[in-house]
């Protein structure tokens, strides 16, 4: 994905999210997509709106935990 392709993606996710706040699956697309650009605090951010959403969602929370710098199995990450 071109660096404006990718500007475009996440222009495209935020007038969705604009449109309905609660789209897990757009919360969802657009972390993965700060987690590959590097983006943490944008990823983290995303993937916690999706746990807010879904709070037993167990694949996220070890995503959270693994970019708060814990191997996902401790369970004790602190979360934001």
């Amino acid at each position: 994905m071109t660096g404006t392709k990718r500007v475009i993606a996440v222009i495209e996710f935020r007038v969705a999210l604009a449109c309905d706040p609660t789209d897990r699956k757009t919360h969802l697309e657009l972390a993965d997509l700060f987690h590959r650009l590097g983006q943490l605090p944008a990823a983290i951010e995303h993937y916690s709106a999706v746990l807010a959403l879904e709070p037993g969602d167990r694949a996220i929370r070890r995503r959270l935990a693994l970019l708060a710098g814990d191997d996902g199995q401790s369970g004790d990450a602190t979360l934001p």
